[in-house]
This record gives structure tokens, sequence and C-alpha cells, in this order.
């Protein structure tokens, strides 16, 4: 017999906690396993190894919807917050000019001699739909008086704005020098008297 301690086992390395993806068995190794029941076993575990090795993975996330555009801002109704409201939109370049009108058209009193007449896109719209009498809330007019030596002398604007007028279809008038400040706003009565007359308030034609 052999001595004290003959019989022991070897020792076993010790290994960490048990993951399958450490697994990395194949076809091959599996047809090499000795036994019945190893090839079971190994079998087993292959099929788990296949079917369960991508559980570890986080399915990709979907792409986000783009965000909406944010809505164009109002006007303001004071003096100075219409007037910061016309230079931030930039009209000269980016408004139409009224309909069948260019740049500096034949004018004539309380206005320049010169004009040249802006209409944002809420009013360009209803303009081209023939509403030249039904504006709606939200459109602007800015026509701009210049001198006949092509001096720009004041922006006269039209601004309706949903139930600030109602005797008169709801119109704010206002009258701008170059530098911004102003010489007649709101409800301005020689203003209204004189743009009563024409159609929906609006003097000039649309061809």
């Amino acid at each position: 017999m052999g001595g004290p301690g003959s019989c022991r086992a070897p020792p076993v390395a010790a290994r960490g906690p048990f993951r399958l993806r450490d697994l990395s068995l194949d076809w091959e190794e599996f047809m090499r396993t000795p036994s019945i029941l190893g090839r079971g076993m190994a079998g087993i575990l292959l099929l788990i190894t296949a079917c369960g090795g991508g559980q570890d993975e986080m399915p990709e996330e979907e792409a986000a919807a783009p965000a909406p555009a944010p809505p164009a801002m109002a006007a303001d109704t004071t003096v100075a917050g219409l007037w910061a409201h016309l230079q931030a939109a930039n009209y000269r370049t980016s408004w139409a000019m009224w309909p069948g009108k260019g740049r500096l058209y034949t004018g004539m009193e309380p206005h320049g001699m010169l004009l040249t007449t802006y209409v944002n896109e809420t009013a360009r719209a209803a303009l081209a739909a023939g509403q030249v009498g039904s504006l709606p809330a939200g459109s602007i007019i800015v026509k701009e008086n210049w001198m006949a030596d092509s001096t720009f002398a004041a922006a006269t604007v039209m601004y309706k704005v949903a139930g600030y007028n109602p005797d008169h279809q709801n119109w704010l008038f206002a009258k701008y020098d170059p530098a911004g400040a102003a010489e007649a706003f709101g409800r301005a009565g020689m203003c209204q008297d004189c743009h009563r007359t024409g159609t929906g308030y609006i003097m000039t034609a649309v061809p």
C-alpha cells in the first residue's frame, strides 16, 4: 500500500463563476467526446451556447424621430416688440413683395412718392388664394415709404391680431421712422379712417 496521501485526488484549479459564453464548444469538439453520455452533455451545452449566446447583447435603440420645427413666433403688439419682430424676420430679404409690385413703385399721399411693399407668408398665401378682403390673423404688411430722391422715410405697417381691434377688422396700424421710433401705433385713427374705404382695409389692388 502506498504511503499516506497516495490516494489524494490531484488539486483542482480554482475557477471563477461559470458563464455560458466561456464555452467554446464546436461540432468537431462534440464528435471527439469519448462517451455517449459525454456526447449528450456536450450536445446539450452546444445547443444552449448557440441559442443563448446573444442574450448578453442589448437590442439597438430605434432611431429617434426628428423633433418638429418650432412654430413661427407671433409679433408683439408693442411698439418695440413689433419693430424687433420685423428686424429679426429680415423682411426685406425673406418676405415676398406685394403681388404685381416691385421695388420703388409710384406712390401717393399720405405715403411716400415711391413705395415698396412686403408681406409675410401668412398674408402672401391668403392673397394668392384671393382672400384680399379677409386676410387671416397673423398677416403683416410692411409698406416702405421713400422720397422722390430714393431716401427711405418711413415704414407703415398693418398687422392683423385676433381680437385686437374688432371695430376695424382687428388691424393694428403703425408708422416707424428709419430708426424704429413710432410716429403712430395701435388703433391709429387717421389710418383706420382712411383704410376703412378699402377692401378689407386693403387699399392696394391685387392683380
